[in-house]
């Protein structure tokens, strides 16, 4: 018995009722297009088409509200379509549809498309049977898709036939991928929206179908934008709601144009905020803390930390910071240790590069460390610290490593040592205190760097200036607040022997721990104002000594006390008068002679009357000489070591004055005794000659005989 098949074709066409009345009830095999489409229930006879075996043409189901399957092709063999620019079998949003119903499909010619609401509308057997039977691409998408991560491979998955998606995260993109525009099919976000971290990504217009984010995790934000570079919120015309928190974060508060943030602020119903990256500088005070956005991470302007003597409120919202495009700069603060509240800082550029773009001076108790991130310093970097030792040798190299200009670092404290033109070329320009004497002594001319002891404000320790024939003044000095000494054995100021040298330029002085010695030419070389200002700063005793020699009336300060004014004592020296000079006249008449005892005796009282009037005249020169000497003397506490110095050269002098005297005195008195013995030679000659026996002379010299 043989067994015959029939063919027999039948035109293809858009399936309905009309088609499916006229529709050979016998058909196998349809030429052309079948396609079944918009259909809201099953036509009548739709059971004829499950006679059919092959279709010379495409099958296409698309938008049908009433084919819950394919079941009724469940004959269907072979698809072969005449035009390959299409898809052989196209399958596309049907309500509530499952792909079953061709289990008898053995072969396609040509790709094949098939879009349902859901994943799970596509069963795996079914997946695999329509891939093998395909000698095309065979292609799955769905209406809801899955939460995405936006790439190449992701985009071509959901392709443009996406209406719901999860979670859409697009972020880090520095390239746009080709296929970007699928995403514009998406109506509605079943998730979170962030865009973030990308320099491809300049607005949204890719997202322009986009009607609603419905976030039904709660998870916040919904919307979130941030850190995307040369980016401006555009192209979410036709979103219509957002379900939770708006969350916008540009780089300038500009890019948020004003009318969308309006639209936005309106469609959300747990709010919108927007921030800026960038933010101005100025000086960081708790009031400007109180205003940064705490997602600002970059400064448009010169960060300032200065004069700060308590910490402000919020100070770690610096932490944030990445880049400052200007100065940053941290002088005189009390309570900035270091720079660890900058932890996160990687770029500072500064446009205007004749400024240090990084400024560290002046910080009491400063370490420099904390910005161990930075990767740029445009411009130069300047660090002055109180110690060298502040600033830590790996923090130098990575400073100079990352800096393209200049780096410098200084310290406010310095050796003191010996003022020469070697120790000024030393001297750091930024040193203002020295540590130990600074000296400055037998300088016949200044040097060059002179200029640099300007800066000093502190000595601990001395200050000595002596045997200088070049320095005039102090007036390189002019800065110097405070002399410091810790060992007080020795003068904390001492200055003495300096030619033509006035003691001026000291004005800003302030305190002097210690004893100061002054010597000078002249008195006046030391002005009464500068006197009383040492004064009233100087802790020891003052002492103001000069080479002048003494005049009539001279002064003689004492020692000051801090409380009280110095009494002054005027000590007027008087003239010292010759002593009188007796003259022993004798008289031409005859005296009785006397005896020689009387004559021996009486030239021994002459003699010893001559002697000691000579002695008390050496006695009172040697007084006055004396008084006048220490009353030439400008003294005020003089310290021993100078006292024992005075007083050697004044014993010298005064021993080489009274044996001056003493000659002049022996001199004198050897001239009268002389003249009375010649007066007595006279007289026995003239008693010879009268006669008069010198045994008849009686009575003493002042009773003479009555026939004399």
């Amino acid at each position: 018995m043989y067994a015959f098949f029939q063919v027999t074709r039948c035109a293809g066409g858009v399936v309905n009722a009309q088609y499916l009345d006229k529709l050979d009830r016998f058909c196998n095999i349809v030429d052309g297009d079948l396609t079944i489409e918009g259909s809201k229930g099953l036509p009548r006879h739709v059971d004829k088409l499950a006679q059919i075996e092959k279709i010379n043409g495409r099958l296409v189901v698309k938008k049908n509200s009433a084919a819950s399957d394919l079941s009724f092709l469940s004959n269907l063999k072979e698809i072969h379509p005449s035009d390959k620019s299409k898809p052989a079998m196209e399958v596309i949003d049907n309500e509530g549809f499952t792909m079953r119903g061709l289990e008898a499909l053995k072969k396609i010619r040509g790709n094949v498309l098939v879009v349902t609401e859901k994943s799970s509308d596509v069963p795996k057997a079914a997946m695999r049977k329509i891939v093998a039977a395909t000698s095309g691409k065979a292609s799955f998408f769905n209406r809801k898709c899955s939460s995405v991560k936006v790439d190449e491979e992701a985009l071509s998955r959901i392709g443009k036939y996406c209406r719901e998606i999860g979670d859409l995260s697009i972020v880090k993109l520095k390239k746009l991928p080709r296929e970007i525009g699928n995403l514009a099919h998406i109506e509605k976000i079943e998730g979170r929206l962030v865009v973030a971290n990308n320099t491809a990504v300049k607005d949204l217009t890719f997202l322009s179908g986009l009607q609603m984010i419905n976030n039904p995790s709660g998870q916040k934000p919904s919307f979130e934008v941030i850190d995307n570079l040369n980016f401006v919120l555009n192209g979410l015309k036709a979103l219509k709601k957002i379900h939770g928190e708006a969350l916008i974060v540009t780089q300038k508060l500009e890019d948020v144009p004003e009318d969308v943030k309006k639209h936005i602020e309106s469609i959300s119903d747990g709010g919108a905020s927007f921030a800026a990256r960038q933010c101005k500088g100025g000086s960081v005070t708790t009031e400007y803390l109180a205003q940064l956005s705490k997602f600002c991470n970059e400064i448009t302007s010169d960060l300032v930390i200065e004069g700060l003597k308590e910490a402000p409120k919020e100070l770690d919202k610096l932490s944030q910071i990445k880049v400052i495009r200007g100065r940053l700069v941290v002088k005189n603060n009390a309570v900035i240790k270091d720079l660890s509240f900058l932890t996160n800082l990687r770029e500072i550029n500064n446009p205007d590069t004749k400024k240090p773009t990084l400024e560290v001076i002046d910080n009491s108790n400063f370490i420099f460390h904390g910005i161990d991130m930075i990767e740029w310093i445009h411009g130069s970097t300047l660090v002055v610290t109180e110690k060298k030792s502040d600033v830590p040798e790996r923090m130098k190299k990575l400073i100079d490593r990352r800096t393209d200009g200049r780096t410098t670092f200084s310290a406010r404290q310095c050796k003191g040592g010996m003022v020469t033109p070697k120790y000024l070329d030393t001297l750091d320009k930024y040193c203002n205190t020295i540590i130990g004497e600074l000296r400055i002594e037998k300088l016949g001319g200044l040097p060059r760097d002179i200029e640099k002891l300007r800066h000093i404000k502190e000595i601990k320790g001395r200050l000595v200036v002596k045997d200088n024939s070049a320095v005039k003044n102090l007036s390189f000095l002019s800065a110097l607040k405070r002399i410091n000494n810790p060992s007080s054995e020795e003068p904390s100021l001492d200055v003495a022997d300096n030619q033509n040298f006035l003691l001026e330029g000291l004005d800003a002085i302030a305190e002097i721990h210690g004893n100061v010695v002054i010597k000078t030419e002249r008195r006046a070389d030391v002005s009464e104002a500068v006197k009383k200002h040492l004064r009233s700063v100087t802790s020891g005793s003052i002492t103001f000594l000069s080479n002048e020699r003494p005049s009539v009336k001279t002064t003689l300060v004492n020692e000051k006390t801090p409380t009280q004014k110095p009494p002054t004592t005027q000590i007027i020296a008087k003239e010292t008068k010759k002593p009188p000079t007796t003259r022993i006249r004798g008289k031409k008449t005859k005296r009785p002679s006397t005896t020689r005892i009387r004559a021996k005796k009486t030239r021994t009282s002459t003699r010893q009357s001559v002697a000691s009037s000579a002695v008390d005249h050496s006695e009172d020169v040697k007084k006055s000489t004396v008084k006048s000497i220490f009353e030439s003397s400008d003294l005020s506490g003089t310290t021993a070591k100078e006292s024992k110095k005075s007083s050697s050269y004044l014993l010298i002098i005064g021993l080489s004055i009274v044996i001056l005297s003493l000659i002049v005195g022996l001199m004198v008195a050897a001239f009268f005794i002389g003249r009375y013995f010649w007066k007595r030679h006279g007289e026995s000659a003239n008693n010879t000659k009268s006669g008069t026996p010198k045994s008849k002379l009686s009575g003493s010299d002042n009773h003479p005989p009555k026939h004399a």
